[in-house]
């Protein structure tokens, strides 16, 4: 009977010890030791060069406007996320995107992750002529436990995941052909 206490004690340590850092690290995103939360995602492009694939992210973040490039190295491109919406009349999000490249496949990681209720906030600003919070809600202060060490709210984490990932993965855009 001790032996079988014991050997449950030392289950119940195991599982514990794997959920606690299965919450740190859950659905793409991670908690830092700092407490920020950050989401990472790779994305393969078999074949693609590291200079197509460079372009690829390139004319993608051009064409959006919710997107400003701040720095271009040779394997990585850092850009501004500004109030993007993911959905339609969905939250719209800002944060630090950087793109992280080799050959055949690029990494996103998004930080400084800000969420701003519902997409009218623009219009909102128009109408009243007044900015609202400017400062959003952080994903941490809504998906960190209260001790700040662990990730909480599995759905909500699945559904913000389900939406980068959407987002982030950048087709090949061809080039239309003139045949007129």
């Amino acid at each position: 009977m001790k032996r079988f206490k014991v050997i449950l004690a030392l289950v119940f340590i195991l599982i514990s010890a794997q959920t606690f850092s299965q919450l740190k690290d859950y659905s793409n995103f991670s908690l830092l030791e700092n407490g920020e939360i950050v989401w990472k995602r790779v994305y393969n492009r078999p074949g693609m060069s590291l200079d197509s694939i460079k372009s690829l992210i390139h004319k993608n973040v051009i064409a959006s406007s919710s997107m400003r490039i701040i720095q271009i190295e040779d394997d990585k491109i850092i850009v501004e996320l500004k109030e993007i919406v993911f959905e339609k009349n969905g939250d719209l999000f800002s944060g630090s995107l950087d793109f992280s490249l080799k050959e055949g496949r690029y990494r996103v990681a998004l930080s400084g992750i800000r969420r701003y209720l519902g997409s009218t906030r623009k219009s909102l600003m128009t109408l009243t002529g007044t900015s609202p919070d400017a400062s959003g809600y952080r994903l941490e202060d809504t998906y960190v436990n209260n001790k700040g060490n662990s990730l909480t709210g599995k759905g909500g984490l699945d559904y913000y995941n389900s939406l980068f990932e959407k987002r982030f993965d950048f087709k090949l855009i061809s080039e239309m052909k003139d045949d007129w």
